[in-house]
């Protein structure tokens, strides 16, 4: 229970923070990774502010995860891409 308003206003912004982290890691794992270091962000100040955000924090790692997987596939996609065009230019510029 808050003593002070000055309690409740912290109280309230740690929840809307929790709730924000929360979001936050759903849509970074579900739809656009590039939001889970958001929900990490909020959730670490919800903890500050003596709230609790502990699914938000476990989506948003499992979202940085999928961000950092889908940043070395792209990597290794273009990587290969570069590979193969470079070999179907040797290809083409010898038989002709």
């Amino acid at each position: 229970m808050p003593v002070s308003t000055r309690d409740a206003q912290q109280q309230d912004q740690a929840a809307r923070s929790s709730e924000a982290s929360l979001v936050l890691g759903i849509l970074g794992v579900v739809i656009l990774p590039i939001l889970a270091p958001f929900a990490l962000w909020q959730a670490y100040k919800s903890e500050k502010l003596g709230g609790r955000a502990t699914a938000g924090k476990v989506l948003g790692w499992v979202g940085v995860a999928l961000l950092i997987l889908g940043i070395l596939w792209a990597i290794l996609f273009f990587a290969f891409f570069g590979v193969m065009m470079s070999e179907f230019e040797t290809a083409t510029s010898t038989t002709i």
